[in-house]
Formats: C-alpha cells, sequence, structure tokens
C-alpha cells in the first residue's frame, strides 16, 4: 500500500502547514495500528516541490515530522509515480483526515 501525503504551504510561515502535516499524518498512523497495519519510516521521504524561487525560500526546511518520525527533506526524488485517469472506478478506503481529490488521491 502506497500513501501520499500532500499539503499546501507558504514558504514564508511553513509552520501551520507543517504542524498539519504532522498532526494529521499521526492520526492516519493511529488508524492504521487500530486496524493492524503499520506504517514504515525507513520507507518514507518528504520532498518539497515549488519554483527555484519558492525552493530558495524553503532551503532551511531540513527536516519534517510525519507520523511521529522525523524525516530528512530530500534534495532529489527516487521515484515519482505519475497516475493517469482510467475509465474504471475502484473502490478504495477513505482514511480519516483526508478528502479525496477528482484525481483519486487524498489530501491531508
Amino acid at each position: 500500500m502506497s500513501i501520499d501525503m500532500l499539503v499546501a504551504m507558504k514558504v514564508n510561515d511553513a509552520t501551520p502547514a507543517l504542524d498539519r502535516l504532522a498532526n494529521c499524518s499521526a492520526a492516519v498512523r493511529s488508524w492504521f495500528l487500530r486496524n493492524d497495519l503499520q506504517l514504515n519510516a525507513d520507507k518514507s521521504e518528504a520532498v518539497i516541490l515549488g519554483t527555484a524561487p519558492q525552493l530558495r525560500s524553503a532551503a532551511t526546511i531540513r527536516a519534517v515530522e510525519v507520523a511521529g518520525s522525523r524525516l530528512q527533506v530530500a534534495p532529489k526524488l527516487k521515484s515519482l509515480a505519475v497516475r493517469l485517469p482510467c475509465q474504471r472506478r475502484s473502490k478504495g478506503v477513505q482514511l480519516p483526515h483526508t478528502r479525496p481529490t477528482s484525481r483519486g488521491q487524498s489530501v491531508v
């Protein structure tokens, strides 16, 4: 199972967004534990995406807290999954503290 957690933030005031990511990911971790599942922090990555000026402004953000683990912000992605829409729709699990997007992803 793969989960993408996305959070929009202002680089000049990232604290509220990073707090929201920490709190929501902790809630997801709790849901996983209650359902006999586990998040693996060793296989998790944190990355900041943006324009060149936004990335320069966010350069001081070195780590983020996700599901109770402190993750270093990766300078590069190992992989970036591209999801294309398909005609068939499958039933999915809606995790707490997320909302589905039109592309089938969950956003915190």
